[in-house]
């Protein structure tokens, strides 16, 4: 007993059991939001596959495609609320940039935005070459099957669904060989 005057330990109760609540639901708050950048922060992106495809040297109307596939996983145990929104690549072949094909994808589907423990989505990135210079660069790596590709991508995420949250980081992967579709 706290005092001899049973409404007063009913008050002083109360406050104690209120005091232990707030404290639970301060405690599961944090681990929330530094979840959010626990799973941001052990986001994992690896290229699976590249695939070219429509190589024909000899009839110049057809121009090639590029395929990027990638994966993106996180093993974070906790909680949190991510968003990935963007991913986008500049791609050289050979050391020779690929500077006028572009590949980028804005992820508009909650499956493959929301991240979550666990997470783990396959993104694939493609384009058709539109240049004569691109172009040139592709047949030039088949004609030589010399497939060696360094890429520059990005991604871009959202904390707790706000635009002001929104944070992009960059990678640089390389990769070699393809696998051909003609």
């Amino acid at each position: 007993m706290i005092s001899s005057d049973r409404s007063q330990n009913v008050i002083v109760s109360f406050v104690i059991i209120a005091a232990l609540v707030s404290s639970i639901i301060l405690v599961s708050n944090a681990q929330y939001y530094g979840g959010s950048y626990v799973l941001a922060g052990r986001l994992e992106v690896s290229i699976e596959e590249i695939v070219v495809g429509d190589i024909e040297p000899g009839n110049e109307s057809i121009y090639p495609f590029i395929s990027l596939k990638f994966n993106f996983r996180t093993d974070s145990p906790m909680e949190g609320n991510v968003r990935l929104r963007y991913i986008g690549a500049t791609v050289w072949l050979n050391d020779d940039l690929l500077s006028f094909t572009v590949f980028q994808k804005y992820i508009n589907n909650d499956a493959d935005q929301i991240l979550h423990p666990g997470y783990n989505s396959t993104f694939s990135l493609g384009n058709t070459i539109n240049s004569d210079a691109d172009r040139s660069t592709i047949l030039q790596a088949d004609g030589t099957d010399t497939w060696n590709w360094y890429l520059q991508l990005t991604y871009s995420f959202f904390t707790f669904d706000e635009a002001q949250s929104l944070i992009s980081r960059t990678l640089y992967l390389n990769w070699t060989g393809a696998t051909i579709i003609n």
